[in-house]
C-alpha cells in the first residue's frame, strides 16, 4: 500500500495487493501464525529479538527487520505477540524503536499479547518530572500539575471527559466505583467547574500517582500499579491518526499451526471487519467490544482454562491410583460432559511425558497474575482461579516455567509421590 493510498484504501477489503504486513514476535505462537499470512501472499516484515526463531519465516520470504520501529515503516497494519506487558510497551510504545513511533497515519496496530485490559476510571498517572506547566500527555491519557497551581490552567474531570473520553467509555468506567448517583455528581462536580487539586490530591509511589476529587463521595479514586496497557495503546495510535485493536487468541500451539484459533478483537469494529482477510487466515475473530474487551475476553477465557486443567490432571491422577488404564479412561470420556478442548490437546501429551511448551508456564502464570489483580479490582472471589494460580506457580518454583501448561501434571505427581512416567508404554504393553 503507498503512502499516498494510505487514506483512500481505508474502505478496501484488505489483500496481499494492497496491504503490506509487519510481525513482531516469532515464538511458538506467533512463527505459525505468521506463516499463514506469507502462504497467502502477503508481504512481511518480521522483527524477533532472538533470529533463530524468526529465520523459517525469513526463509518463505519475509524480510527482516531490525527494530519495531522498522518493522511498522515498511508497513500498514503491525501484529505483535511477545511475552510479557513490559514487552508490549517496549515494542509498541518505545519512543526511539517501538512500532507505533514508525507507523504512518491510517496504519493499524494489532496486539495479540494477552495484556491488562483498562483498569482506571478516569487515567493513569505515571510518575513525571513536574515543572512550572501544567501538561496533558494524550499519548498515555495522562496528566500533571504545577506545584504552584495557577488558576488560568485549571483542568477540570468535566474537561477530560469531553476531550479524551466518550460517554460510552465514562459511563463504563465510572460504573465500577460506584452507583450511578455517584457519577453523577462526578458529572455535577465537573460542570461546575470543581478543579482537580494540587495539593493533598497527588499520591506519588513507584508506579502512578493517585488522583483525589474534592467533595467526592469516596474521595479517592483508585490508580492502577500498572498501565492499562489496551487503553494506553488505542489512546497513543489514535493522537497519531492511527488505529489499534487488541486481539489475544487461544488454541494453543496446534490452533495457530492449523489456523484455527479463537480471536477475541476489541476495538473499533470497522477496522476490526477491515482486518477480517487477515484473522480469517489464523482463525476465528469474535468481535467483544470496545478496546480493552478483546483482553478482558481472554482472561475470562484463561480463567476458563486454568480450572479445566486443574481438573484433567486430577482426574488422570485418581485414575491412576484407581488402577484404571489411563489412556482408556481418557478416551472414554473425550466423548461424553468431561471432554474438553483440553483434553483433545493434551490428554495424549502428558500421558507421553510430553511437556513442550505450545504455551508456556511462565506466560500462563502471567496471565492468571492479571486475571487475579482483575479480581481485585472487581470485588471477585474466584477460588478455583487461585488454587490453579498457586499450582502453576510451584511449577515455576521448581525451574519448570519453560514447560507447557500440560505440566500441571508434575505438580499433582509431587503433591501425591506418584509417578506417571511412561505411562503410555505401560498402557500399551496392558492392551
Amino acid at each position: 500500500m503507498a503512502a499516498a493510498a494510505t487514506t483512500t484504501t481505508i474502505f478496501e477489503p484488505m489483500s496481499p495487493s494492497n496491504t503490506r504486513v509487519g510481525w513482531i514476535g516469532t515464538g511458538v505462537m506467533g512463527r505459525s501464525m505468521c506463516n499463514h499470512l506469507i502462504k497467502a501472499g502477503y508481504k512481511v516484515t518480521v522483527f524477533n529479538r532472538m533470529l533463530s526463531k524468526a529465520q523459517p519465516l525469513i526463509d518463505m520470504g519475509a524480510r527482516l527487520a531490525q527494530s519495531p520501529l522498522a518493522v511498522a515503516s515498511q508497513s500498514d497494519v503491525v501484529f505483535s505477540i511477545v511475552g510479557f506487558p513490559s514487552d508490549v510497551r517496549s515494542v509498541l510504545l518505545d519512543s526511539t524503536s517501538g512500532a507505533l513511533p514508525g507507523l504512518r497515519p491510517g496504519g493499524v496496530l494489532v496486539d495479540m499479547t494477552t495484556s491488562e485490559p483498562s483498569l482506571s476510571v478516569l487515567r493513569y498517572f505515571r510518575n513525571m518530572n513536574y515543572n512550572r506547566n501544567r501538561r496533558v500527555d494524550r499519548a498515555g491519557l495522562c496528566i500533571s500539575f504545577l506545584n504552584n497551581y495557577e488558576a488560568e490552567k485549571k483542568v477540570t474531570a468535566w474537561e477530560l471527559r469531553e476531550k479524551y473520553l466518550g460517554d460510552q467509555e465514562w459511563e463504563a468506567q465510572v460504573v465500577r466505583f460506584g452507583s450511578l448517583q455517584q457519577e453523577n455528581q462526578v458529572r455535577k462536580e465537573a460542570i461546575q467547574g470543581k478543579e482537580l487539586q494540587n495539593q493533598s490530591v497527588m499520591h506519588e509511589n513507584e508506579q502512578c500517582n493517585g488522583l483525589r476529587l474534592k467533595e467526592l463521595g469516596r474521595e479517592e479514586v483508585p490508580c492502577p500499579d500498572r498501565t492499562a496497557r489496551a487503553v494506553r495503546i488505542s489512546a497513543a495510535a489514535t493522537i497519531k491518526g492511527c488505529h489499534s485493536v487488541d486481539a489475544p487468541v487461544s488454541g494453543g500451539d496446534r490452533g495457530a499451526k492449523n489456523g484455527s484459533l479463537a480471536i477475541f478483537a476489541g476495538g473499533d469494529k470497522t477496522v476490526i471487519d477491515r482486518l477480517s482477510p487477515l484473522f480469517a487466515l489464523m482463525g476465528r475473530v469474535n468481535y467483544m467490544g470496545a478496546t480493552g474487551k478483546g483482553q478482558f475476553a481472554k482472561l475470562a477465557n484463561q480463567i476458563t482454562i486454568a480450572s479445566t486443567m486443574v481438573g484433567l490432571v486430577e482426574g488422570i491422577i485418581y485414575a491412576h491410583k484407581a488402577g484404571l488404564n489411563v489412556e482408556s479412561y481418557l478416551n472414554a470420556i473425550s466423548t461424553g460432559a468431561a471432554g474438553s478442548k483440553s483434553l483433545d490437546l493434551y490428554g495424549s501429551r502428558i500421558l507421553k511425558g510430553d511437556f513442550e511448551a505450545g504455551f508456556y508456564v511462565n506466560h500462563f502464570v502471567k496471565d492468571l497474575g492479571i486475571c487475579l489483580k482483575e479480581c481485585q479490582n472487581m470485588g471477585l472471589a474466584l477460588p478455583g482461579l487461585a488454587l490453579a494460580q498457586q499450582l502453576y506457580l510451584s511449577l515455576k518454583a521448581h525451574g519448570e516455567g519453560n514447560l507447557g501448561t500440560q505440566a500441571l501434571i508434575l505438580t499433582l505427581e509431587r503433591l501425591n509421590n506418584v509417578s506417571l512416567e511412561n505411562l503410555a508404554s505401560s498402557n500399551s504393553d496392558a492392551n
